[in-house]
């Protein structure tokens, strides 16, 4: 009965081969069968690309996009490294009004939220396009010791600056450093975190100024030990205590408590990964003169009205 259904199967295919009529150079069409090929291929068969036409094209297409996203590139990249010249340029502009030169820090800000723009700030100098021997409105002589943008906002941060121009000037610098380990070591580098953690502890300092600290601090100590070391060695840990015994701010209180409970985590993820057991606390509570202070002043959190403070004393402790 197989053979049967085969010999069955090979009459169909010939007879519907025998259907095609002759090719288009007039002779006679080849039978495709099971039992080999009988004749010359059929004409109406497509006959193969030769060279790969098809496959050239989608490549030479492929080539042209890439190409036009190059010349992209080339036009969208010196657009941003301008863009942030100008701004920094603007920021030491000391004929602007300060709110012109806020404004200039905030476009900053923008424009390093980008991880490329923020590397690129690194190349970018204000005193490339002054002389040798300007002085500026800070009363800093110009040096090419430091071919980055960083130091230049640094310095804006400093106590003498208005406080809407450093709180401007410490959100680049936080900004620039959220989940990037370059910038982060960079701004280490340059000193960014005595600075900060000086600003921070100066309890006349203005809720936005230090707020700012805050979340620049943060930035500088996720996920990056080095960071932590340098809170901890800059006496960070005494500046948190004097955030978090100091009632009059709640909001501020709330994120001093959010970078407690991240540091932490942090502490505790990295004891666990280098030997295997659980230590709470870590560097943080051994960085404190009296530890039980830290515990004492996040319990008393849990007594206050505002109920975001209190949820978040809630996961320090927790932590």
């Amino acid at each position: 009965e197989l053979e049967a259904l085969h010999e069955q199967a090979e009459a169909i295919r010939r007879g519907q081969a025998s259907s095609i009529t002759e090719g288009g150079d007039g002779g006679s069409i080849g039978v495709l069968s099971a039992d080999g090929n009988q004749g010359d291929l059929p004409n109406a068969l497509p006959h193969p690309v030769r060279g790969g036409g098809a496959k050239h094209a989608q490549v030479d297409d492929t080539r042209h996009d890439r190409g036009t996203l190059e010349d992209l590139s080339k036009l969208i990249l010196p657009a941003q490294m301008e863009l942030m010249s100008a701004a920094l340029r603007q920021v030491f502009n000391s004929t602007a009004l300060q709110s012109e030169r806020v404004d200039a820090l905030y476009a900053l800000q923008e424009l390093v939220e980008d991880i490329d723009n923020a590397r690129d700030f690194m190349l970018i100098h204000r005193h490339a396009h002054g002389g040798a021997g300007n002085h500026d409105e800070l009363g800093t002589k110009p040096t090419d010791a430091s071919p980055s943008g960083f130091p230049d906002i640094l310095s804006i941060a400093n106590e003498g600056q208005p406080v809407e121009m450093q709180s401007a000037a410490v959100w680049v610098l936080g900004t620039a450093a959220q989940n990037n380990v370059d910038l982060q070591q960079h701004l280490l580098a340059i000193g960014a975190m005595p600075q900060l953690i000086n600003l921070l502890s100066r309890q006349h300092t203005r809720t936005e100024l230090r707020s700012k600290v805050i979340f620049a601090t943060s930035a500088l100590v996720r996920s990056c030990s080095q960071g932590r070391a340098s809170f901890y060695e800059h006496g960070g840990p005494d500046a948190l205590l004097r955030v978090l015994s100091d009632g009059s701010a709640p909001r501020l209180v709330r994120k001093a408590l959010v970078l407690v409970t991240d540091l932490l985590h942090e502490e505790a993820r990295e004891a666990k990964e280098a030997m295997g057991v659980d230590t709470p606390g870590g560097q943080l509570l051994k960085a404190v003169e009296h530890a039980s202070l830290l515990c004492d002043v996040i319990t008393e959190q849990l007594a206050v009205d505002d109920v975001d403070v209190r949820e978040k004393a809630v996961q320090a402790l927790d932590a």
